[in-house]
């Protein structure tokens, strides 16, 4: 970026974070998370370090919070409120620690000098370790008693001049309103509320036509700055204390075991914590001692994969040098301890920049509008491509190339544009135009469109689907639609559906990924998916990229793949709105669809037979709607599919019945339906299912009231949140194996 370009960027930036801010801080109506705001600050807070010469002392970067709103008392606060460096990588968590050790080794007090010593050190000298706690993402306060007693609540503000809010804090629960001890002392901590909460408030809001909060945060905050103390005494909300800004002077304050010092704070921070319990305070009680920056890594790491399922939102940790001797030594910079630092969770929105937006073509022909963007780290992994869905979502979202964009990525799911940020525009962006020709082979395009969605939306009909649709709101209903290229022989969709149908729910032929589909297509070897199994080694050894083992795999796996089990045959084929489900469903009632006509064995049975079935004849099968069905009727009518059918089984193809009717009435988990959610250690999610199946189970992708069991692996999803919910059984991968065995 040019220098003049990043002095126009730094402006913008500017103008859209204030406003933001102002949006967040003051009037509680966020537009944004707190990823998408750390997103854009970090970008700008990047150009001012390359170019420092644009920053300014009235940038947001060098701000830390905003004014208190006008309608309660304001009160300034006795001590400052500082917020706390982030770091997002364990490099930055070692540049800390350097920069710390650095001020250290400088100070004239001996003891501190000795904090390079390692563990076990003795005496008074004063060794270098941490206190971790969870970052909770709630509401700040600042808690005031007198002899015991509570008089006073404020928020943040600005740092310096926070808002009385003692009435509203007052109804918190878990706040006391006399302490344990009868001592003059201010606290800080996090005001929150449970996601249960969150949901129930924000369907009574939904009712009443009020905008639903974004997160348990602004819940909050929205209900502690509620005039009336009554509706924040409804909304239910808790705390956790975490540190003392100031208490009086009284060496028995301390834990038991812990000497306090003469001005009666205890000496570190894991005695601080002890010590608010024993006042009657409630502290999260996940905190940790770590030894070293490693050790907190790891505890940071634990959490990554529980943070989800606990009924408050968690967006890090926060390490704090324990030893309240070298905090003291370390002090503040302008803004933040120099002792303490938020080690974030890589964020799952964030902001970036649309360079490009090209067409991609799917197996069912779908045109799929991507935008190429600047490589953004998000959800763990960097990301330089999004799905733009469609050209209504294009419309809908105003996005152009050269926009400002977030992106948003949660679990598996592809990456998208959620929102893009019209007030950093330059006036040089394009607008964005679908083709009236297929980009691949330049056929026919027509647009379709969707009817309204009621209901989740399976995996295999994403590619048609609106976001909102796709994300499965029952209670949305929205119209979508869709290109799609005419010409059944493009290039595209014939590459994509031999990727589908090798893929391992599929026909699994190892060794054949996309980049060896596309080469063996180029070359001419293979046209469609029967032509695989006339592929011999003599066709591949003159490839680049074919050495002689490689070949004498590739067919090995090919051979080995010639025997398949029926519903991973039916699923190869790539029918549409026929996803795994649907197959084992076909499998497991073909005699209510074919009974009177005959029995399936091989795949002469299914050419056969297929074909006579009409609509209604697959909707006799619970679980296939019309959509599923209507694709059936349409794929089996298709004399081209028959002949494809044909092929494979002149070259050896052969299907395998397995008696799924039978363990679905006899099986050990016959007439239950089961969900998985996380990371399965002993075996894959597609054996797990494998099992379920042959065990008589049902295998489903969301969870309800009707569902049997949730299987709860490492690094559970929402459905496990809502399995607990509703109360559904949650069984863990060790209690799950009892249940096969």
């Amino acid at each position: 970026m040019e220098k003049n370009e990043a002095k126009i960027r730094v402006k913008k930036l500017r103008a859209e974070i204030d406003r933001r801010r102002y949006l967040y801080h003051v009037q509680d109506r966020p537009e944004i998370t707190d990823e998408v705001y750390d997103s854009l600050m970090r970008e700008l807070k990047e150009l001012e370090w390359r170019y420092p010469e644009f920053k300014t002392p009235d940038s947001p970067s060098q701000r830390i919070g905003g004014e208190p709103l006008e309608k309660f008392e304001k009160v300034r606060h006795s001590h400052r409120q500082w917020s706390l460096d982030d770091a997002f990588s364990f490099e930055e968590l070692k540049e800390w620690e350097e920069r710390n050790l650095r001020i250290l080794s400088k100070t004239p007090h001996p003891a501190l000098r000795a904090t390079l010593s390692p563990k076990g050190a003795r005496g008074d000298n004063e060794v270098m370790n941490y206190c971790c706690e969870l970052k909770i993402d709630g509401l700040k306060l600042i808690l005031t008693y007198e002899n015991g007693l509570f008089v006073r609540a404020a928020t943040r503000g600005d740092g310096v001049i926070g808002e009385n809010v003692t009435e509203q804090v007052k109804t918190i629960q878990s706040i006391p309103l006399r302490l344990n001890k009868n001592i003059s002392i201010t606290v800080v901590g996090e005001g929150w509320m449970k996601k249960n909460d969150l949901e129930k408030i924000n369907k009574a809001r939904a009712k009443k036509g009020e905008p639903p909060f974004a997160n348990s945060r602004n819940a909050a905050a929205g209900s502690i700055r509620q005039l009336d103390p009554k509706i924040t005494a409804s909304r239910k909300l808790n705390s956790y204390i975490y540190d003392i800004d100031e208490i009086s002077p009284h060496p028995t304050l301390s834990p038991k075991g812990a000497r306090g010092n003469k001005e009666g704070f205890p000496r570190t921070q894991i005695e601080e914590l002890k010590l608010l319990e024993e006042l009657g305070f409630k502290v999260n009680k996940n905190y940790r001692h770590c030894e070293n920056l490693k050790e907190a890594d790891d505890y940071f790491k634990s959490w990554e994969h529980k943070r989800n399922a606990q009924q408050y939102g968690i967006d890090g940790i926060v390490i704090k040098i324990n030893s309240k001797k070298i905090q003291d030594a370390l002090g503040y910079t302008g803004k933040s301890p120099r002792w303490a630092i938020a080690y974030k969770f890589i964020p799952e929105k964030v902001t970036t920049v649309i360079e490009d937006i090209k067409v991609q073509v799917g197996r069912t022909g779908a045109l799929t509008p991507v935008a190429h963007l600047r490589p953004v780290q998000v959800a763990g992994s960097v990301v330089s491509r999004a799905t733009l869905h469609n050209e209504d979502e294009i419309k809908r979202l105003d996005a152009r190339i050269g926009d400002t964009v977030v992106i948003h990525k949660a679990g598996d799911v592809i990456p998208e544009v959620v929102e893009v940020v019209k007030n950093l525009r330059s006036g040089k962006e394009k607008k964005f135009h679908m083709p009236k020709k297929c980009p691949i082979c330049g056929g026919k395009v027509r647009r379709e469109v969707v009817k309204p969605l009621t209901r989740p939306a399976p995996r295999e009909e994403r590619d048609t689907l609106s976001p909102k649709g796709a994300r499965g709101n029952k209670e949305e209903k929205s119209l979508s639609a869709a290109h799609y290229c005419l010409n059944k022989k493009c290039f595209a969709i014939e590459r994509e559906n031999i990727i589908h149908f090798v893929s391992k729910k599929g026909f699994n032929i190892e060794g054949m990924g996309e980049k060896i589909v596309e080469h063996l297509m180029n070359e001419g070897l293979i046209s469609d998916a029967a032509d695989i199994f006339e592929l011999e080694k003599g066709d591949l050894e003159p490839l680049e990229r074919f050495a002689e083992k490689s070949a004498d795999n590739l067919i090995q796996s090919i051979e080995k793949s010639k025997k398949i089990d029926f519903p991973k045959f039916l699923y190869a084929l790539g029918i549409r709105h026929v996803g795994e489900e649907t197959t084992v469903l076909i499998a497991r009632n073909l005699e209510r669809v074919i009974g009177e006509i005959g029995e399936i064995k091989k795949i002469g049975n299914i050419i056969k037979f297929f074909p006579k079935v009409k609509i209604d004849g697959w909707l006799k099968i619970k679980g296939i709607g019309d959509k599923s069905a209507e694709s059936l009727v349409n794929w089996f009518d298709d004399s081209a599919n028959i002949k494809l059918l044909e092929k494979m089984e002149k070259l050896g193809v052969e299907i395998i019945m397995s008696d799924l009717s039978t363990s679905l009435e006899a099986g050990k988990l016959a007439g239950k339906t089961l969900v998985l959610t996380g990371e399965l250690k002993s075996f894959t999610r597609d054996e797990a299912k494998d099992m379920i199946r042959k065990a008589g189970g049902n295998m489903s992708s969301t969870v309800s009231k009707k569902t049997d069991y949730v299987v709860a692996g490492k690094n559970p999803g929402s459905k496990y949140n809502k399995a607990k919910e509703l109360g559904v059984k949650i069984i863990n991968e060790k209690e799950f194996e009892k249940i096969m065995e």
